[in-house]
């Protein structure tokens, strides 16, 4: 008799890390965005913003992961200007009533790190 391996559940590929990150990710409202480093220092890891974007890639679609409001810092959509991906995240943050001029957000206007931190 053959043994199977036992299925992996799509979430069963995350590290506790990534997973931290997504949770973060989900959190964020409608109508604001993160930039990756936001993200990183408020899932526990200051400093290591290059953790985010592969936990984005590598989640699930059944996540329901809001990845289109991470952004740069400087507010700029990170994907190439012009791709699919790009203009996509776009229309999702234009969606939203989030105002995209040129690749780019108004931090001080949608930034929810702001909110954040005026809060403590």
């Amino acid at each position: 008799m053959r043994k199977t391996k036992p299925r992996r559940t799509e979430t069963s590929v995350l590290s506790e890390n990534q997973r931290a990150i997504l949770q973060t990710v989900k959190s964020i409202p409608r109508s604001k965005v993160l930039s990756y480093g936001s993200v990183a220092t408020l899932s526990g890891f200051p400093g290591a913003a290059r953790l985010v974007a592969p936990a984005l890639k590598k989640a699930p679609a059944s996540m329901k992961i809001p990845w289109h409001r991470v952004i740069s810092t400087q507010g700029k959509i990170s994907l190439p200007k012009g791709s699919k991906s790009a203009k996509l995240q776009a229309e999702l943050l234009r969606a939203e009533r989030i105002i995209v001029k040129g690749n780019k957000v108004d931090m001080h206007r949608f930034d929810w790190m702001k909110e954040l931190n005026a809060l403590r």
